[in-house]
C-alpha cells in the first residue's frame, strides 16, 4: 500500500550476503508487489543522479556495482536497490570513527556513497520534480562546469 500510494523503498545491500541470493530475493519481493514489472538499470542521466549533487557515481562500502536497480511505476521511481552497501560507507562507532573501509577506492568513494545517499533520499521527497523545465538551463550549465 505504502509503494502504490507514492511511497518509495530503498534496498541496500550489505556487501556481507551473497549477492546473487541477495538480489534474487529482492527481485523475489518485488514481484509480489508489482507482479508485471520489473527491474531495470537506472540509466546515469537520471533525475535521481541530479536531485541534489550532479552525477555522483554509483558507490558505497564495496564497489559491487556500476548501477543502481529500480523498478518505474508510473514515471517515478518507487524501489531503488543499491548493491554496493551504502549505508556501510556511513556506519561510525561510538567514536566517530568509520567501521568499514571503502574498498577499493577508500575516501573518494566514500564521499561519493555519501552524495548518491544524500540524493536518494532528496529523490524520495521531491520526485522529479529536478527534471522541470524551469531547472533544466541551471543544471545543464552546471554539467558543462564539470
Amino acid at each position: 500500500r505504502h509503494l502504490n500510494s507514492g511511497g518509495f523503498l530503498l534496498i541496500d545491500e550489505a556487501a556481507n550476503y551473497g549477492v546473487d541470493d541477495f538480489f534474487v530475493s529482492a527481485k523475489r519481493l518485488a514481484r509480489k508487489i508489482f507482479p508485471f514489472l520489473e527491474f531495470e538499470k537506472i540509466p546515469p542521466d537520471d533525475v535521481i543522479f541530479k536531485s541534489f549533487y550532479l552525477k555522483p557515481k554509483v558507490a558505497g562500502r564495496c564497489a559491487v556495482s556500476p548501477y543502481l536497480w529500480g523498478i518505474k511505476k508510473d514515471g517515478r521511481w518507487v524501489i531503488v536497490y543499491c548493491r554496493d552497501d551504502l549505508l556501510g560507507a556511513w556506519a561510525r562507532d561510538e567514536s566517530g570513527k568509520f567501521l568499514y573501509e571503502c574498498s577499493p577506492g577508500g575516501e573518494s568513494q566514500r564521499l561519493e556513497a555519501m552524495k548518491l545517499t544524500v540524493n536518494i533520499i532528496m529523490y524520495s521527497l521531491t520526485g522529479t520534480y529536478k527534471q522541470d523545465i524551469i531547472h533544466r538551463k541551471f543544471i545543464e550549465r552546471k554539467l558543462k562546469s564539470w
